[in-house]
């Protein structure tokens, strides 16, 4: 029963929560798109109002940075004009072809995203001594992340991007001790008294 305009906000407020395949978000999409969407390809993190005209809503404003697929962030300030057009399905107003990846207003992006830093090798060992043994050199490397409310879901977004290697920027100064290949051998790091049981694939 909502009007084209009530749509897109409520697509925009579900972008904002996070949820494992972003189910309430897809409600707004039509039936195709729903399946289609793919929500993990990027978060555009943005600041403005949708405004409508005839059945096409448009969101305008600025784009303030971008969350890309491997987590890092990269500010922005370049305009951002979106459009969204609405088709009827069973007589209610939906979104066809939303754009790629999540929409979410800065003000969101603040409140439900935290920043984590991965730890890979640097590349080379600098040595001021021909044969001298050296310790190795941690880069920290930030990613965002939602804000999950388990400390375990933490934990496992955690070593899945760990194992998923340094992000793009960082990738070419540093290395990684994981063997390629190398998963969680169960979907989840479980956290005990403080001690992290991470199990791992065959592959290590």
């Amino acid at each position: 029963g909502d009007d084209p305009q009530q749509i897109v906000d409520g697509f925009l407020r579900a972008n904002a929560n996070y949820q494992p395949t972003y189910q309430v978000a897809r409600q707004y999409l039509t039936r195709e798109s729903a399946q289609s969407w793919k929500p993990d390809a990027k978060v555009t993190v943005y600041e403005g109002t949708t405004s409508v005209a005839d059945d096409q809503v448009t969101l305008k404003g600025s784009e303030v940075g971008v969350v890309a697929s491997d987590r890092a962030y990269s500010a922005s300030g370049k305009p951002l004009t979106v459009p969204f057009t609405l088709v009827r399905e069973d007589g209610e107003w939906r979104i066809d072809q939303p754009p790629a990846g999540l929409l979410v207003a800065d003000y969101a992006f603040a409140q439900f995203y935290s920043s984590y830093d991965l730890y890979f090798l640097a590349n080379g060992r600098p040595s001021n001594q021909p044969g001298a043994l050296q310790s190795p050199v941690l880069v920290p490397d930030p990613i965002y992340l939602p804000k999950f409310r388990s400390p375990d879901n933490v934990a496992s977004a955690l070593v899945k991007q760990l194992l998923n290697g340094p992000t793009a920027w960082l990738a070419p100064s540093v290395t990684t001790a994981i063997p390629p290949g190398t998963t969680l051998s169960v979907d989840s790091v479980t956290i005990s008294e403080g001690i992290a049981s991470v199990a791992l694939s065959d592959t290590v």
